[in-house]
């Protein structure tokens, strides 16, 4: 559970780069508190990292209603494709975690 607050954080850097796109992105840009940190999700850029939320049945991107579990999490972290098959938007990095640092960092959103 530590380690996957610290992921979320920022406080253990994870190596990431956009789509079609090789570079290296800085720690500080592949947070995922940046983008999905916010109580209030109005002020967020991307969804809410939450249990409610990614194990709800719900439409997201205009596919058809999905959940995520452990290994659609990791697939949409590693290379930014949904539990439906949708790419998300080339903004979402697509990082270089270990099976380790994907399941701790799911065990932390679940906690959420």
């Amino acid at each position: 559970m530590e380690l996957g607050r610290e992921i979320f954080s920022g406080q253990h850097a994870l190596a990431a780069h956009l789509r079609d796109d090789n570079r290296m992105l800085h720690d500080n840009a592949v947070r995922c508190i940046n983008c999905h940190g916010h109580a209030d999700n109005a002020a967020s850029f991307g969804p809410p990292l939450t249990s409610q939320y990614l194990l709800s049945d719900i439409r997201r991107r205009g596919g058809p209603p999905s959940r995520y579990d452990l290994r659609s999490f990791c697939r949409v972290l590693n290379v930014g494709v949904d539990p439906t098959g949708i790419v998300l938007k080339k903004a979402m990095p697509q990082y270089a975690l270990s099976d380790t640092e994907c399941a701790a960092l799911w065990s932390f959103v679940m906690a959420q």
